[in-house]
């Protein structure tokens, strides 16, 4: 069972990472509809998420953690790109 102080850490926490995440997708968007490039914050709103996942709800951690990585386009998405990019590269 959580206890207030735990749930209420997390939230802190998934605040913090929910900013960043959508900080993450602005810059996707803007860099999509605008062309204006900007820099992504690599891999923190996926960690910060999965960390309140483990803070609030350390039953369900095992089972989700990965979740906020996912959303998050500085982490999945940053991989994915870099694989894709080295792909690319080794065609040609």
């Amino acid at each position: 069972m959580t206890s207030l102080l735990q749930a209420l850490a997390g939230l802190g926490i998934g605040a913090i990472a929910v900013a960043v995440i959508l900080g993450n997708w602005a810059i996707v968007f803007r860099w999509y509809l605008r062309g204006k490039t900007g820099s992504q914050v690599p891999f923190l709103g996926g960690l910060l998420g999965a960390a309140a996942i483990l803070v609030a709800l350390p039953e369900a951690a095992a089972r989700w953690w990965w979740v906020p990585a996912l959303a998050d386009p500085g982490s999945a998405g940053l991989v994915v790109g870099a694989l894709l990019a080295l792909l690319g590269r080794r065609k040609s």
